[in-house]
């Protein structure tokens, strides 16, 4: 949770249209758990700039109690009018205004990968991101150090690996410690462990991974918002797993997954479209006949499992999400 509090920090540097080169090479050689996520293909997805307009034009009005509210609790927070807020969120209503916001953004938004060890231990995260060659360098973040330093919110101590700075970053009023490194022009690599850190900054080549997560990590699309891959057990007991999540003008989703035997994968894909079924009677609960065209597209949703394999599609039209939305 650190390393991603940390990040979300770090990822407003990465940014701009020089990009950088491959993030996989910089991979863990133990890594199990990969996760892509392209927030471009967020931008850019025509699902998600008319759902936010139509969903701050459906609730907006009521998110004003809970900015108040909020102010009561954070004495210190800018004390807005509420004028303003209201302008803001009348703003955030216009298709035109998103478009243009995410049009400037989409160019700006890094590349994010994470990569987790065998025994999910979170302390042993690694977190890269890719962004701007130009103004994300080596050089740029040693001249920030002294800044940092001098600020007394981070205690900021070089050192090397190999060519690499490596810089452990301490906050002293909350006693954590983070590392960060920036091992060519553009990428940034993060970490709570040292170890992660100098591992990365030492590969050349995401070959020394497990062959089986490089062939699944292949198969991620440039169209994909998320994708993720993973590794688990050895010989009989192998487990493999990638999937992926698609914005564009519809949401989609696939999963192909693999299990020891064809029991287990029965097993696995009964679960999950009893989940799929569980969350689309919910749905109907609590959205009543405004829901009825998503519970239909919900409905067509199956897990299926053929000998050891599990694969599932599913999509929800954008038009069942502009319906929802809709303005009653």
């Amino acid at each position: 949770m650190r390393s991603l509090l940390l990040a979300a920090a770090v990822a407003g540097l990465a940014a701009a249209p020089t990009r950088a080169a491959d993030l996989d090479k910089y991979l863990p050689a133990d890594s199990a758990l990969y996760v892509h996520i392209s927030t471009k293909n967020f931008l850019t997805s025509d699902v998600i700039r008319k759902a936010i307009p139509m969903a701050f034009d459906k609730y907006g009005d009521q998110l004003l109690p809970f900015i108040q509210l909020a102010k009561t609790f954070n004495p210190n927070a800018p004390d807005v009018p509420e004028a303003e807020i209201k302008k803001g969120i009348n703003e955030l209503k216009k298709p035109e205004t998103i478009a243009k916001g995410f049009d400037v953004a989409k160019d700006f938004g890094p590349e994010i990968v994470v990569a987790a060890n065998p025994d999910g231990d979170p302390e042993k995260v690694l977190i890269l991101l890719k962004g701007d060659a130009q103004f994300v360098t080596p050089e740029v973040v040693e001249g920030l150090a002294p800044l940092l330093n001098a600020s007394g919110q981070v205690k900021v101590t070089p050192t090397k690996v190999g060519k690499v700075t490596v810089f452990e970053l301490t906050v002293p009023q909350q006693n954590q410690t983070f590392y960060a490194a920036v091992p060519e022009a553009g990428i940034v690599c993060l970490a709570v462990k040292k170890e992660s850190i100098n591992a990365a900054v030492k590969a050349t080549t995401a070959a020394t991974i497990d062959p089986e997560l490089k062939k699944l990590i292949a198969k991620r699309s440039p169209k994909d918002f998320l994708f993720a891959a993973a590794v688990k057990g050895k010989g009989a007991d192998r487990h493999t797993f990638a999937g992926s999540l698609v914005l564009d003008k519809d949401i989609g989703g696939s999963i192909v997954a693999t299990f020891p035997n064809a029991e287990e994968a029965k097993k696995q894909a009964d679960e999950l479209s009893q989940h799929i079924e569980q969350m689309s009677a919910s749905l109907k609960g609590v959205l009543g006949d405004q829901g009825k065209d998503l519970k239909t597209a919900l409905d067509k949703m199956k897990a299926v499992a053929k000998d050891r394999t599990v694969t599932f599609d599913g999509k929800i039209p954008g038009a069942v999400v502009e319906k929802l939305l809709a303005k009653d």
